[in-house]
């Protein structure tokens, strides 16, 4: 016998064949001295037939690509919040310190992402901004806690587990780094690796995934949950009357202070910096970049019927490009870009309703659940 399945007792005894307590089972392999043939289906000398596709692509492992990458995603940015608050990427011109309206504005980011209680943040709280920082990174029980948005993405990526590279996957499944709550440089140590690992995630799915449709609904998550991010970071630091430090925490969100400053040789300017986070087609953090990848995905994607009419998502992402490519940065406002941003929350919703099936309709073949 090649193997079985035993029962371990903790007291040693094994005369009655029920399971007691602290008894426990487990899988009982016998290992042979020599090398066991390896048994196969296949013909031998005959090479199965050439293929470049995967198959077929499940709406569930669809609708797990898409939010794997989003609630990466968001806990990068949400990370990015906590980075700028407790320190920066690069050396702030006129010093280290940020102005007191600018913190007020990110505290208040972390509230609304549900990173931390709105108690807690209150203008009359005693608590440091540190201290809210290292709150929001250890935080498991609010939705928008760094180490809840983590957990959550590693839930998600258990199921696509076969889907993974073992390099991937490794990355993937790092808890969040441990720190010290009460420094400021311990935080930023786990901020910046945090962001080093989500870096490298976005690496290993550029450079090794094979362009399928698993692929494209990694990077629309990805890309839908970066352009809401970047209009919310928007309205909050390049509306009327934003201070330049206002607007150089945006560009250090973006992830564009190193680009800006290569461009142009003065502080931070609304101008400048609303057309670099958000219409630059070229800055692949900025919102037309994202809409832009979004569209090419789409118009890859599978379609319904062979028509040559696009589908709603489709035609909605194509609505939004034209509207960003119509304007110029003395054109946006804040209500411009609520607009906006309440349309990618409709996009969102289409896509899901397209592809990832969260009611049954009747008429809805089996066939029609899955992409080829």
């Amino acid at each position: 016998m090649p193997g079985g399945f035993a029962r371990l007792s903790s007291s040693g005894d094994l005369r009655t064949s029920l399971m007691g307590k602290g008894d426990l089972s487990a899988d009982v392999c016998i290992v042979d001295d020599q090398a066991v043939p390896q048994d196969t289906l296949l013909v031998d000398g005959v090479s199965p037939a050439i293929r470049r596709s995967g198959g077929i692509l499940a709406s569930q492992a669809a609708d797990n690509l898409y939010w794997f990458s989003r609630y990466g995603e968001r806990a990068e940015m949400t990370v990015r919040v906590i980075r700028c608050l407790v320190g920066s990427p690069i050396d702030v011109d006129g010093g280290t310190g940020r102005d007191a309206a600018t913190i007020r504005r990110l505290v208040d980011i972390l509230v609304q992402w549900g990173a931390i209680a709105a108690a807690d943040a209150a203008p009359d709280s005693e608590r440091s901004v540190v201290d809210l920082c290292g709150a929001a990174l250890g935080e498991k029980q609010l939705y928008g806690g760094v180490a809840a948005l983590v957990r959550r993405n590693r839930d998600i990526g258990r199921g696509l587990r076969d889907r993974m590279s073992t390099d991937f996957w490794r990355v993937a499944n790092r808890p969040v780094p441990g720190f010290d709550a009460d420094s400021s440089e311990s935080i930023l140590n786990a901020a910046n690796g945090l962001i080093e690992r989500f870096s490298a995630l976005g690496g290993l799915a550029a450079e090794n995934m094979v362009r399928s449709p698993s692929w494209r609904f990694l990077d629309i998550g990805r890309r839908l949950e970066r352009a809401l991010n970047t209009c919310r970071l928007a309205r909050q630091f390049a509306g009327r009357g934003a201070l330049a430090d206002d607007l150089g925490a945006l560009l250090d969100l973006c992830d564009s202070q190193i680009i800006y400053r290569t461009r142009y040789l003065t502080v931070p300017m609304p101008f400048p910096v609303i057309d670099l986070v958000l219409l630059d087609p070229h800055n692949p953090r900025s919102l037309m970049f994202q809409i832009v990848r979004i569209e090419k995905h789409l118009a890859n994607l599978p379609v319904l019927v062979d028509n040559g009419v696009s589908e709603r998502p489709l035609r909605e992402t194509r609505a939004l490009l034209a509207e960003l490519q119509s304007h110029e940065a003395a054109d946006v406002t804040t209500k411009w870009v609520q607009q906006v941003e309440t349309r990618l929350l409709a996009l969102s919703d289409a896509v899901s309703q397209r592809y990832f099936l969260q009611f049954d309709k009747p008429e809805r073949s089996a066939q029609e659940s899955l992409l080829a």
